[in-house]
């Protein structure tokens, strides 16, 4: 990947390097995002199962509570 925008340690902040630093992260963002999105499209979270899971919860907790 260095080779593609010619990064060189010596002079890390050579313009066509800081293209490189902005296209990589800007893609590895974009991506993650979209990842995160269809998951959430995915996943159903609704009033009715928030409330549900909410239950389902305290119903562990009160049997988990040390005595």
């Amino acid at each position: 990947m260095e080779s593609l925008f010619n990064y060189d340690p010596k002079a890390p902040g050579t313009p066509k390097a800081l293209a490189g630093f902005r296209a990589g992260s800007g893609t590895a963002g974009g991506i993650m995002f979209a990842i995160c999105t269809g998951l959430l499209a995915i996943y159903n979270l609704n009033k009715p199962a928030t409330i549900t899971k909410a239950d389902e919860l305290a119903a562990r907790r009160k049997v988990a509570a040390p005595a």
